[in-house]
């Protein structure tokens, strides 16, 4: 196809869809930017399809690769068909992903996956920027990272598993994410502009190190549709989790803000799923609903009860779930009692069994007596042991019917304002957070009542 060595500031294609090249039937790479190549431009080229942007005429290797390089960008080009990846990035810091697709056919719409994975980034460099594309119908992956430093990264407003405007499924056939041994990256935004993640073939974000490697690390991922349409109306299931995080510590799925909460929903298991040497994964102000497993689960065991002073260990510390005794109504204000682990971080949610909710009572039972989450609707927080927190006594509620055991934990008594979307005979439930350990699964169910309310 074409070469480019030590070069600087090369132009292959242009900035009309006209000035494009067609490079397609190569015995090898499509391009090749190697050696200290720098400042390429490479736009609105049709790389391994013929120039109807319909038809297969693979290059037998990648679409793209570089190695060595700086500042490469690469812009509304079509690569797909391809015999390896559609782009393979190694050791190229400051480099630049925008508007591709990768994958489809030049609509965006149709299955004409790369053989590899869509984007493969070896040897992770910093300051990447991956947005705007169409990452779809690849027979692995999505988006690859492997080994390497990504700070500074970023990858938003992506479709990942998806058609163009992410309105339907169209699989990768691996993870929509997958980052192995990688730290320091942001998947998704808090400006409105995160990645759809949904419709692919393993699950929506793969986070992985082995057990004898533990590089990946301070990954955030704020702002994404996983499991659901760019708009969120419509159920576009990943085959396995929304998020998989696999001996991965410090890692932020939300960041407490409205702009940073991620959709992660209807995937085929479970929302969040939290496994090996995992430590310091936050789970903060998501929307997590209709997943057919937990929404949040803690050592792949399905539903963890909570253990006689938190003794048991695993990921998270397996982190018991606060439980709330009631939630009364009173005029403009609510009242939740309850206990939680000391000085946690609560938050309490309207679950998704609730009426109105994605998902129907019992969905989340999995052979308890009791619904476990998921957290549909955020509704407020609070710090056990706070200020505001009126009851500094130990807890005392009992043993319940499914096991779990309180003893260790601190009750709280808070009054806050009710929410406007609250209402007499909700379903609500709450989550723990604390600093250093984690976020723990979603506790137990409890229906809201105007003067009394009990455990369902």
């Amino acid at each position: 196809g074409i070469y480019v060595q030590n070069s600087a500031g090369v132009v292959i294609g242009g900035s009309n869809s006209a000035d494009g090249n067609v490079i397609a039937n190569g015995k090898r790479i499509g391009i090749l930017a190697v050696d200290a190549a720098s400042n390429v431009l490479i736009e609105n080229n049709i790389i391994g399809l013929a120039a109807d942007g319909t038809t297969i005429a693979a290059n037998t290797q990648s679409g793209i690769e570089t190695k060595d390089t700086n500042g490469v960008t690469i812009r509304n080009n079509t690569l797909s068909g391809n015999g390896a990846s559609g782009i393979h990035l190694v050791s190229s810091p400051s480099s630049s992903i925008i508007n591709n697709r990768i994958g489809t056919d030049t609509s965006g719409n149709l299955d004409k996956g790369n053989k590899g994975t869509g984007i493969d980034v070896q040897t992770a460099s910093a300051n990447l920027t991956i947005n705007g594309n169409v990452i779809s119908g690849n027979d692995s992956h999505g988006i690859q990272f492997t080994d390497g430093d990504a700070s500074g990264t970023l990858v938003y407003d992506n479709r990942i598993g998806t058609t163009q405007n992410g309105s339907a499924a169209l699989a990768n056939n691996g993870a929509g994410i997958l980052v192995n041994k990688t730290p320091n990256l942001t998947i998704g935004s808090t400006s409105s502009a995160g990645n759809t993640i949904s419709g692919n073939g393993q699950s929506g974000i793969n986070l992985f190190n082995d057990q004898t490697n533990l590089l990946s690390k301070n990954i955030t991922i704020v702002g994404n549709n996983i499991g659901v349409s760019k708009d969120a109306t419509t159920a576009i299931a990943n085959t396995a989790h929304g998020v998989l995080i696999q001996h991965v510590s410090d890692v932020k799925i939300g960041d407490g803000t409205v702009s940073g909460s991620n959709r992660i929903a209807y995937n085929n298991q479970a929302g969040l799923q939290i496994t090996g040497t995992t430590n310091n994964v936050t789970v903060n102000r998501n929307a997590i609903y209709a997943n057919n497993q937990l929404g949040i689960d803690l050592n792949m065991d399905v539903i963890s009860l909570n253990d006689a002073n938190d003794v048991d260990t695993g990921p998270n510390a397996i982190l018991n779930a606060p439980i709330i005794s009631s939630m009364i109504l009173n005029g403009a204000n609510m009242t939740l009692t309850g206990c939680a682990p000391a000085g946690s971080v609560v938050e309490v949610y309207e679950a998704d069994v609730s009426t109105g909710g994605a998902a129907t009572a019992g969905a989340n039972r999995f052979s308890k007596s009791k619904d476990y989450g998921e957290g549909q609707s955020f509704l407020t927080s609070f710090t056990e042991g706070s200020s505001a927190d009126t009851d500094s006594g130990n807890c005392a509620l009992p043993v319940d019917a499914d096991g779990n055991n309180q003893t260790g934990m601190q009750a709280f008594t808070i009054t806050t304002t009710k929410p406007a979307t609250i209402a007499d005979k909700d379903l609500i439930t709450a989550t723990a957070t604390v600093n250093g350990v984690g976020t723990s699964e979603f506790g137990t169910v409890t229906s809201v009542g105007p003067i009394t309310c009990s455990l369902v």
